[in-house]
């Protein structure tokens, strides 16, 4: 909950997120940033 309370957390720090939200789901963990949780995480591959 620290890094909730940081200045700037919601632009500079990552937080951890249920990977899939369903309840049937396992329960796997990820870190990501609030961007990445409300509009996806783009993968990026260099060619």
């Amino acid at each position: 909950m620290e890094r909730g309370h940081k200045r700037d957390a919601i632009l500079k720090e990552k937080f951890w997120f249920r990977k899939d939200v369903q309840k049937d789901s396992a329960d796997e963990w990820v870190e990501l940033t609030l961007d990445e949780i409300l509009h996806g995480k783009v993968l990026r591959y260099f060619y």
